[in-house]
C-alpha cells in the first residue's frame, strides 16, 4: 500500500528526473504535479481551516496560562 508520503517522493523523483535534476522547491514541484494531472488539490473545507486556527488559538492561550499559574 503506497502511503501519500511515499506518492509524494515519488513524485519528486520524477520531477528531478524530467528536469535533470535541477534546483526546485517543494511548491514548484507540486504546480508542475497538479498541471500534468498527477496530484489534485485538495477540496478545502473553510470551517476545518478556521477550526483548526481556533484550536491552535486556545492551546497558545492554555499554555500561556499554565506558564502564568492562572489555569
Amino acid at each position: 500500500m503506497t502511503t501519500d508520503t511515499d506518492r509524494l517522493q515519488q513524485l519528486w523523483k520524477v520531477y528531478e528526473h524530467e528536469n535533470e535534476h535541477l534546483p526546485a522547491s517543494a511548491r514548484e514541484v507540486v504546480e508542475w504535479a497538479v498541471r500534468e494531472g498527477k496530484l489534485e488539490l485538495p477540496t478545502i473545507d473553510p470551517f476545518d481551516v478556521l477550526a483548526g486556527q481556533m484550536a491552535r488559538a486556545l492551546r497558545e492561550e492554555y499554555a500561556k496560562r499554565r506558564e502564568t499559574g492562572k489555569e
